[in-house]
C-alpha cells in the first residue's frame, strides 16, 4: 500500500464527522508510521505513538464506555446510596433502573458532549499539521530524494518560531530523523529518533494546551440542568398510577426533587472523574492500558539506557525532573504542561523498541469500512 499523501491528509483533516474522521486519522498514522519505519528504522517513531493516542481518543470522541463506566460509579457512590434506597422503597423502581436512566440522561447533557468535541478538535488538530509534514517527507523519500537540496526544501516549508505558531521544533525534529537514517551505530541512530520523538511532543503538547485543558474542565455537567432532566428520567420511570398519586402526595413529590438534586450532584462529580480517566489513559496493544496519572513501569530499553547525545541530554534536563529513570513520570494533573511532557518524554523512551506498536489498530474488515465510510463492527 502506498503511503499517505499530503492530499489525502488534507481531505482527512476536512471530513466534517468527527468519529468517521477519528477513525480514519487513527489508520493513516499508522500507515504513516509504517512508511516512515521503511525509511528512518530504528525504532517507534512519532506517528507510530500518535496511532495509539489517536485510537485512544476516539472512545472520548464516540463517549465509548462513558455511560457503562458512570453506571458503575454511580451504583457503588456513598453520596447517592441513601436517596436511591428511599426512593426505592416510595415508587417502586428498581435502583439499576434508576442509575441507567441517569446514565443516559448525563450522556446527552452538554459537559460531555463538549468535552468530547474538544478531544475531537486536538485530534484533527495536530493530524492537519503534523500528520501532513510526515506525509510530505515521506513524498520526498519515497521518489529517492534524499539529498541536501531536497531536505533544505522540505525544510524550508516550515514555519521558523516557536510554537504554538512556529515550527522550528518540527525542523529540528526531522533534521533528527535525518540523522538517524544517517547514523554510525544503532545507540545513535536510537537516540536521534527519541530526539525527533521528544521534539514534535514538545510541539505537539503545546498547541494542543487549550483543548485538553476544555476537554478536562468541559466534563462539568451544567448541575441546574441535569438535575431537572434526572427528576423527569426518575419520574418516567413510576408506572402510572404511582406517578399519578405523587401529584397529589407532597411528600412523595418532595422526596422525588429531593433525591433529583442529590443525584445530579452525585453524578456531576462522578462523570468528571469518568472522563478524566478516560483522557488520561492509552491502550497499548497486548492489550496494555497505561494509566496517565501513574508512573511508567517499564524499563528504558539497553539502546537508551545510557544517553550521550549532547542535544537530547539538554531537552531532557529541561523537562525531565527524574533523569534516566520513570519515577515522578505520571502526571496528575494532565492539563499541566509541565507534568504532561515529562510523562510523553519517559513514554516514547520507554517503549521506543516495542516491535508490537507497528501493529495495525483496526482488522482488514474494519480498515475496509473505515475507508468506505462505515461504521466498523467490533471493539473500536
Amino acid at each position: 500500500m502506498p503511503a499517505p499523501t499530503p492530499a489525502e491528509v488534507e481531505s482527512i483533516a476536512a471530513m466534517p464527522d468527527a468519529v468517521a474522521r477519528n477513525l480514519r486519522i487513527t489508520q493513516c498514522y499508522a500507515e504513516l508510521s509504517k512508511a516512515f519505519g521503511t525509511h528512518v528504522a530504528g525504532g517507534a517513531n512519532w506517528c507510530t505513538f500518535a496511532t495509539w493516542a489517536s485510537k485512544q481518543a476516539g472512545r472520548s470522541i464516540r463517549a465509548e464506555d462513558i455511560g457503562l463506566a458512570l453506571e458503575a460509579r454511580l451504583q457503588a457512590a456513598p453520596g447517592s446510596r441513601d436517596v436511591l434506597g428511599k426512593l426505592t422503597s416510595a415508587i417502586g423502581v428498581r435502583r439499576e433502573e434508576i442509575i441507567g436512566a441517569v446514565a443516559k440522561v448525563a450522556l446527552k447533557t452538554g459537559g460531555i458532549q463538549r468535552s468530547s468535541a474538544a478531544v475531537a478538535e486536538g485530534n484533527v488538530k495536530v493530524f492537519a499539521e503534523i500528520g501532513r509534514e510526515f506525509a510530505r517527507c515521506l513524498e520526498m523519500l519515497e521518489a529517492g530524494h534524499d539529498t541536501d537540496a531536497s531536505w533544505s526544501h522540505f525544510l524550508a516549508a516550515l514555519r521558523p518560531g516557536d510554537p504554538p505558531d512556529g515550527q522550528a521544533l518540527l525542523t529540528a525534529a526531522f533534521t533528527n530523523y535525518r540523522m538517524a537514517r544517517a547514523a554510525a551505530t544503532e545507540p545513535q541512530r536510537a537516540q536521534h529518533m527519541l530526539l525527533a520523538n521528544v521534539q514534535i511532543g514538545y510541539h505537539e503538547q503545546t498547541r494542543l494546551q487549550p483543548e485538553i485543558q476544555r476537554a478536562l474542565d468541559e466534563a462539568l455537567l451544567p448541575h441546574a440542568i441535569l438535575e431537572q432532566n434526572v427528576y423527569l428520567a426518575i419520574s418516567s420511570k413510576m408506572r402510572f398510577l404511582s406517578r399519578l398519586w405523587s401529584w397529589f402526595s407532597p411528600a412523595r413529590e418532595s422526596l422525588l426533587r429531593m433525591a433529583a438534586k442529590v443525584i445530579a450532584a452525585e453524578t456531576v462529580r462522578l462523570a468528571r472523574m469518568v472522563v478524566t480517566d478516560q483522557v488520561m489513559s492509552i491502550e497499548f496493544p497486548g492489550p496494555k492500558l497505561l494509566k496517565l496519572g501513574h508512573d511508567l513501569q517499564r524499563p528504558f530499553p539497553a539502546l537508551l539506557g545510557r544517553l550521550d547525545l549532547p542535544d537530547l541530554l539538554q531537552v531532557l534536563r529541561r523537562i525531565d525532573p527524574t533523569p534516566d529513570s520513570t519515577r515522578g513520570s505520571g502526571a496528575l494533573d494532565w492539563a499541566n504542561f509541565g507534568e504532561r511532557i515529562h510523562f510523553i518524554a519517559d513514554l516514547f523512551r520507554s517503549w521506543h523498541d516495542d516491535g508490537a506498536l507497528f501493529a495495525s489498530p483496526f482488522t482488514e474488515g474494519q480498515v475496509a469500512a473505515i475507508r468506505a465510510g462505515r461504521r466498523p463492527d467490533g471493539a473500536l
